[in-house]
């Protein structure tokens, strides 16, 4: 019996390694062919940033503190600190194809939290045992959403804090506690970010190009983006991290086409390991 036990640990291992190897395979642009027709990834983050700033005249986002974006100049990548242009390029986890960019999340995403003040003002004085639910840091298990709700509001509070709502398909993620830890949200309901979660709602152009939440849900769950998301966490009690530090991970993002083939070759072989 303790053989049998040994053998399938081992195998679970081996299984478990491979699923990593590919991910990061995937990530890296290695895994698929890469197909010169797709439309480059550098034309649908000018999309992405066209939307953003239209939803920031709209008041519907603010801007980010202290806002850098990486650009590519020939062969290398800048930032612009300041005054200054700083050549990025060893900051950077791996290389990626041509017709892929690298960006901070935070450039793609909307990316906050429940703050402080309205929890004291709004949420801690209208708690309920019915309503809309908050998602807490504790709601977010192994990859997984667990639908066991402590506490819910009235639908008039959370539509009064939309901006800490919950009513778009996003990525939630705890920024105490479990720190790395991530899961999709469907959209399927509405909810409300409770303590210790932020949401990362990706910023969508109105046309056919896209970011897609199961990318980087993937991109986050493989080696180099968990290295990127936990990178600046706080050794305390609890580890955590700030919002910013979300915002400012660096993801690769490839053509629209080319995330959806990642998509299906990982959700199969997903099937058979």
């Amino acid at each position: 019996m303790d053989t049998e036990n040994k053998l399938h640990s081992l195998n679970s291992s081996i299984k478990e390694q491979l699923k990593k190897s590919i991910l990061q395979y995937a990530i890296e642009g290695k895994l698929v062919p890469q197909d010169p027709n797709d439309e480059p990834a550098s034309i649908l983050l000018e999309r992405i940033q066209k939307e953003k700033q239209k939803l920031i005249s709209e008041g519907k986002i603010k801007k980010n503190k202290n806002e850098s974006v990486i650009y590519r100049r020939d062969n290398s990548h800048y930032e612009k600190r300041g005054n200054e242009e700083v050549c990025i390029d060893e900051e950077l986890p791996f290389e990626i194809p041509r017709n892929w960019e690298w960006c901070y999340l935070g450039d793609v995403a909307f990316v906050t939290k429940l703050a402080g003040f309205e929890y004291t003002k709004y949420i801690a004085p209208n708690l309920t045992d019915t309503g809309i639910p908050l998602f807490k840091g504790k709601n977010v298990q192994n990859g997984k959403l667990v639908f066991n709700f402590e506490g819910y509001i009235p639908e008039y509070i959370s539509d009064e804090l939309s901006r800490s709502q919950i009513s778009k398909k996003c990525l939630l993620t705890p920024y105490v506690g479990t720190i790395g830890n991530i899961a999709i949200f469907d959209g399927s309901f509405k909810a409300h970010l409770g303590s210790n979660v932020g949401k990362i709602e990706l910023i969508k152009p109105v046309d056919r190009t896209y970011l897609s939440e199961e990318y980087v849900l993937n991109y986050l769950r493989s080696a180099a983006g968990y290295q990127q998301l936990t990178k600046h966490k706080k050794a305390t009690a609890q580890e955590s991290i700030s919002i910013d530090a979300i915002r400012n991970v660096i993801i690769p993002i490839p053509p629209t086409n080319e995330q959806n083939r990642i998509i299906n070759i990982l959700e199969g072989l997903e099937r058979k390991v």
